[in-house]
């Protein structure tokens, strides 16, 4: 989970970025939003996230695009979520009609909640996929290290690679593992077991 965190913090700051911009320029210390440095960093990011990705697919044979199924999932979040926006719009603009643009700009709504819906679905079928294949490379490293550690006689060995509890209730919960193994069989010497 951490891997996820890194990235999403990572892929926020040019966004943070941006809104600290229009901060300054709402107080007076700017005259326009600092728009030229975060699309900058943004491209910068949206490249390293390509080589990355480039990387995992090669070297540990991940699909490079996520599952159609996640993808739906994602669009489906941010659908929902800018539609909330969009209804809130509307009703706020239909009651406070003629009111000065200072306190309700209905414009300038529309184009921040496209926004923030484009970068929600970036996020979804982009990043968290990506921060995913970086955690489970990582996991998969592990183990493989694990193994190389243990003795070098042994026909099977196994590796618990992590185990999650999935529940997040405190009552009445049925507990349930997220378990992951690695197991590594030595062909040679079943293969001789097998023969006797």
């Amino acid at each position: 989970m951490t891997h996820v965190g890194i990235v999403i913090i990572i892929y926020c700051i040019p966004f943070i970025w941006v809104i600290w911009s229009m901060m300054d320029v709402r107080n007076g210390d700017r005259e326009k939003v600092n728009l030229k440095g975060p699309v900058i960093l943004f491209a910068l990011l949206a490249v390293a996230s390509l080589v990355v990705n480039w990387y995992l697919s090669s070297n540990y044979n991940l699909a490079f695009f996520q599952n159609s199924f996640s993808s739906i999932i994602g669009i489906v979040i941010t659908g929902v979520l800018w539609l909330i926006i969009a209804l809130i719009n509307i009703f706020v603009t239909l009651t406070m009609k003629g009111a000065p643009k200072s306190i309700h700009n209905p414009k300038a709504m529309w184009i921040v909640s496209s926004v923030l819906a484009g970068a929600f679905l970036l996020m979804f079928l982009w990043y968290f996929p990506l921060a995913e294949k970086m955690a489970y490379a990582d996991t998969l490293n592990n183990a493989v290290n694990t193994m190389e550690d243990t003795e070098e006689n042994q026909e099977v060995s196994v590796v618990l690679v992590k185990s999650e509890n999935a529940c997040l209730r405190t009552k009445n919960c049925d507990v349930r593992y997220n378990n992951v193994f690695y197991h590594s069989l030595k062909e040679d010497s079943l293969f001789k077991r097998a023969k006797d």
